[in-house]
């Protein structure tokens, strides 16, 4: 028992100083733009935190109930953008898709069209990067190694493009793996583009 022990000591150890920059703030009742606002700010001054992750946008709340929804995304969007730029930090922020029900044929790649809410996201966000499981690849394949497709769907340094990189996950390790497949669909196929 005390080997056991001993290894999970030395494994907390590496974890908290591996995440010792790490400061996670829960969702809390009523969190909204101004929540948000004092969060960051408080956070990139005491912490001196350069990057941020918000998971996710629609958890968010109207400072204004009466606000509708359009508005509410674009004035949190722009809030994002203008603290972004004040305090020289990345944001990075998750939100949901659709569900669309099963008698629909899903797309390899999510579009952005099935952000759920308003396009103020998108017409906003600086990158939009969808981020999948590939169900048709992995239901195929019978090793550890599952795919995961990442997709630059909008940048404001590229445009809109259609390639896609397949990244591996080993459930074993349970980490990603260090190659990459890169692809680009024409007319719905996937073409093959780099293998590293």
């Amino acid at each position: 028992m005390d080997k056991y022990a001993k290894e999970l000591d030395e494994a907390r150890k590496r974890t908290d100083d591996l995440f010792k920059d790490l400061l996670i703030t829960y969702r809390q009742p009523n969190y909204t733009v101004d929540s948000l606002i004092k969060d960051m700010e408080k956070t990139v001054k005491e912490n001196g935190t350069r990057l941020i992750i918000l998971d996710h946008l629609d958890y968010i709340e109207k400072d204004n109930k009466r606000e509708d929804d359009i508005s509410h995304m674009t004035e949190l969007m722009k809030t994002i953008r203008s603290l972004q730029d004040e305090f020289k930090v990345a944001v990075v922020a998750f939100s949901h898709l659709r569900k669309n029900p099963p008698m629909f044929k899903k797309s390899l790649i999510p579009t952005i069209d099935e952000f759920t809410g308003t396009a103020n996201k998108i017409r906003e966000a600086t990158s939009v990067i969808m981020i999948a499981p590939d169900d048709e690849e992995n239901d195929k394949r019978q090793s550890n190694e599952k795919v995961t497709i990442f997709a630059i769907q909008k940048s404001r340094w590229i445009g809109y493009a259609n390639n896609y990189g397949m990244l591996f996950y080993n459930t074993k390790t349970g980490d990603y793996e260090q190659k990459y497949e890169e692809f680009y669909l024409y007319k719905g196929d996937k073409v093959k583009v780099w293998q590293n």
